[in-house]
């Protein structure tokens, strides 16, 4: 690029921050977490008491490694706010300085790209690869409003590989264009505050080739496939399964076929026939009159002579138990008559 190009676009951030005022950043996040830490603190610190008090030296050590793990978070946190409020002195951003902050974007980044008419600063990362996760290049944009922040930040997908669960989702910390940021957020608004926008566009180059599960949108290990509802195993969406009821999904190990039907289910939406114990979903099945078992179709039948559903196993010369007993009482008495009016 020309030097007069660099010129120009010097001349147009030199414009910009002009508008710029400093005023009191109120950190919320960052103080959120100053709170949380102070807790997990305070907890850990709790429970190292109790245990020296009651004597459990044997899980003492794991408590007092956990009270050194809670006093790191909190300093942690303490060195953010520390920088984001450390007094300093305001340089002049000139225009001179402003050139040279241009020329170091251009060394750090291999492609700048700059549209006045768009107001628009883009800057392209290299190909960026999170837990073998391929999610490709992505563009920085820096967009010119009333008054430098994050917010004039975005981020868009260059050869985009989305959540197969969420199509909206180009990088687990990104969506809708914008960046959660989490730690790196203090220290990038610094350098917006100071002029300093190649570093700016450096953070966030550096939060996109950085994963964080605690805060990602969609995990990477969820990222090319939806978890199966019954065993959490990441299944492929070519290789996964729908239960037909609860529409939940399931990897190859855990859906079932109804013997009758042949639809899919998880285990939470079919059971087994009382009488040859085959899977079968719940429509499928139907209640005994006789001891209120489920049956299948090939297990259950009806009685000829009341018309009850009952297993073929209960049936006797095609009558249900009670109907049997019925019909036998009957022929018993007919037999006593018929003996009675012979000897008579």
């Amino acid at each position: 690029m020309p030097d007069r190009r660099r010129i120009r676009l010097a001349f147009w951030l030199y414009h910009i921050w002009q508008q710029y005022s400093d005023g009191f950043d109120e950190l919320e996040y960052e103080w959120s977490q100053l709170w949380r830490a102070w807790q997990r603190l305070q907890q850990a610190y709790r429970r190292c008491q109790l245990a020296q008090e009651h004597g459990w030296l044997l899980c003492l050590a794991g408590l007092k490694a956990e009270l050194f793990a809670a006093i790191g978070s909190l300093a942690d946190v303490f060195s953010v706010l520390r920088t984001a409020y450390q007094p300093t002195a305001v340089q002049e951003l000139t225009q001179r300085l402003w050139y040279h902050e241009v020329v170091q974007l251009y060394d750090e980044f291999p492609e700048v790209t700059f549209t006045k008419a768009e107001g628009t600063l883009r800057v392209q990362t290299p190909s960026i690869n999170l837990d073998d996760v391929d999610l490709g290049a992505f563009a920085i944009d820096f967009k010119r409003e009333k008054r430098p922040s994050i917010n004039n930040f975005t981020i868009t997908a260059l050869d985009a590989n989305p959540a197969s669960n969420n199509e909206d989702i180009h990088h687990p910390h990104v969506k809708d264009g914008e960046l959660c940021a989490g730690d790196a957020k203090a220290p990038l608004k610094a350098a917006i505050a100071h002029g300093r926008l190649a570093d700016a566009f450096l953070l966030i180059q550096s939060v996109l080739q950085n994963y964080n599960p605690n805060s990602a949108y969609v995990k990477l290990d969820q990222w090319n496939g939806t978890p199966c509802t019954d065993c959490s195993r990441t299944v492929d969406p070519e290789d996964s399964f729908t239960c037909n009821r609860c529409s939940n999904t399931l990897c190859d190990h855990c859906y079932s076929s109804c013997s009758s039907c042949s639809s899919t289910f998880c285990p939470g939406c079919i059971r087994g026939c009382a009488a040859c114990h085959s899977d079968c979903c719940e429509a499928c099945l139907d209640v005994s009159a006789g001891n209120g078992d489920h049956l299948c179709s090939h297990c259950r039948t009806s009685c000829d002579k009341c018309g009850k559903l009952v297993s073929k196993e209960e049936l006797d010369e095609d009558l249900c138990q009670a109907c049997a007993d019925q019909e036998e009482a009957e022929q018993t008495e007919k037999a006593e008559v018929i003996q009675e009016v012979s000897h008579s």
